[in-house]
């Protein structure tokens, strides 16, 4: 059974980016989070089907899988 959270770093392993990049993504408001003491948790119900990743000046489009 998976959990309904994940942390920002879960999340971030998940997506092969680093934490820096989730809490970015979180800030413009392109994933939904809910703060927990000096953390983030991430509901996989309120994830986008579709995120982009830049990497080395490349935009790369991840499905996220629900």
């Amino acid at each position: 059974m998976t959990r309904r959270f994940l942390t920002t770093t879960e999340f971030a392993k998940e997506l092969g980016i680093t934490r820096f990049g989730v809490y970015k993504k979180i800030r413009r408001g392109e994933i939904k989070a809910q703060k927990n003491g000096r953390d983030f948790l991430i509901d996989r119900k309120g994830l986008p089907l579709k995120l982009s990743i830049r990497r080395n000046n490349k935009i790369r489009w991840l499905f996220v899988v629900k």
